[in-house]
């Protein structure tokens, strides 16, 4: 594995790293592993939630939302040269605690660009399952990779208290996404 100046990152984040920053490829797009501060002090930041971000251009947060209950680096889907990211949440769409996942495509400054929410009721995911009360879908999240070959990252959410089977058994949904045009 190759060792890149921070220079060469496609995005601001790189002023947070120190002279080398160690890049793995995922899906044959460039994706940081390590980041290292030299003093242990933060260079830049961008905190995105209600009220920082632009988050709440596309979407509002409310009280128990639990938005960051998980997260996952996507690397470049919108190929604008900067890290898109997942972020879950225990929000009440579909019924109390039924859980999100918010795509969060972000500019080099960290702002959010664009967001794209999946839940019961946005991103046609009720066409496949139901999310109900109580599932906490987004408790966790994970990139898998490109499943499905249309050069998209794909997520695995989990939903730890999912009741098909039995109550609070839990399920896994491997969601193939559409690019960001």
């Amino acid at each position: 594995m190759a060792l890149w100046r921070a220079e060469s990152l496609p995005s601001t984040f790189a002023n947070v790293v120190n002279d080398e920053v160690d890049i793995s490829l995922v899906d044959g797009r460039r994706t940081t592993t390590t980041v290292c501060f030299t003093d242990g002090t933060a260079k830049d930041a961008q905190k995105l939630s209600a009220l920082y971000g632009s988050l709440d251009l596309f979407y509002s947060l409310n009280a128990s939302n639990y938005f960051g209950a998980s997260l996952a680096m996507l690397g470049d889907i919108d190929s604008d040269g900067s890290v898109d990211l997942a972020v879950g949440a225990l929000d009440d769409d579909g019924g109390i605690r039924a859980g999100a996942v918010y795509l969060l495509f972000l500019e080099s400054s960290g702002m959010v660009k664009y967001a794209q929410k999946i839940s019961h009721l946005h991103s046609n995911l009720n066409v496949f399952y139901s999310l109900d009360a109580y599932d906490r879908f987004g408790n966790s999240v994970a990139a898998l990779g490109d499943i499905d070959g249309d050069s998209v990252v794909d997520l695995a959410v989990g939903a730890f208290f999912d009741d098909d089977g039995g109550e609070n058994m839990g399920a896994v949904y491997c969601i193939c996404a559409l690019p960001r045009n």
